[in-house]
């Protein structure tokens, strides 16, 4: 006799029906051994389910109306979910694509793979496996380390003064806090911020933060 296979109960959230009643059609002809719990077409809806119905898998589409998808898994994380969440998407942005690995994402999968693909995701991540679509994960990767290294790169054109002051500003000091941090006067620190601004093209503080949270270490 053969083991029986264990059934994997599943929820499905994609923005368009179309496709949910083709992953629906997809699992029903190929694959037995999914159980699908709910179809969801936006955030509101996933969420719901996720609470609703205790399931092994998320096939989650990342243009889900509504959905912030970083805050949804640490939602998820903080309140103790072990739901498997495999990402289904048009394209991945890189820096997305580093926070979901980091937050446990198992699954990526391109909407342009073919359906036997799908499956073959579904099948490993519902095992205890991985699928990280390789030239998904491997291009926001370069296009992330590209941009960091441009980033470095302005960022080594600030003096070390400069560089302090950008640390300040990292921290969320005003201009004020600043020059009692420094001992210079506000004038002096206004001043220097532009400068600092001129020198890597930046239009404000947020992209100044940005740029030195993402390599105060690289620079010390």
């Amino acid at each position: 006799m053969h083991p029986i296979e264990p059934v994997h109960r599943i929820i499905l959230a994609d923005a368009y029906p179309m496709i949910l009643k083709g992953i629906q059609q997809t699992l029903a002809e190929n694959d037995t051994n999914f159980q699908i719990m709910a179809s969801c077409h936006d955030y509101n809806s996933v969420s719901t389910a996720v609470q609703q119905f205790p399931s092994d898998l998320l096939l989650l589409d990342l243009d889900l109306p509504e959905l912030d998808v970083i805050a949804f898994i640490k939602e998820l994380v903080r309140t103790g979910q072990r739901i498997k969440i495999v990402i289904y998407a048009r394209h991945v942005d890189e820096v997305i694509v580093c926070e979901i690995i980091r937050l446990g994402v198992r699954g990526i999968l391109l909407k342009n793979m073919a359906p036997d693909l799908v499956l073959q995701c579904l099948r490993k991540v519902a095992a205890g496996g991985e699928w990280l679509e390789r030239k998904a994960v491997q291009s926001a990767l370069e296009n992330l380390l590209r941009q960091q290294t441009k980033n470095l790169s302005k960022l080594l054109l600030l003096t070390p003064r400069e560089q302090e002051l950008a640390g300040f500003v990292s921290t969320g000091m005003s201009n004020k806090e600043i020059a009692r941090k420094a001992n210079l006067t506000e004038g002096t620190v206004k001043i220097s911020l532009n400068r600092i601004f001129t020198k890597l093209d930046l239009k404000n503080r947020v992209e100044l933060s940005s740029i030195f949270q993402s390599h105060h270490s690289r620079i010390k």
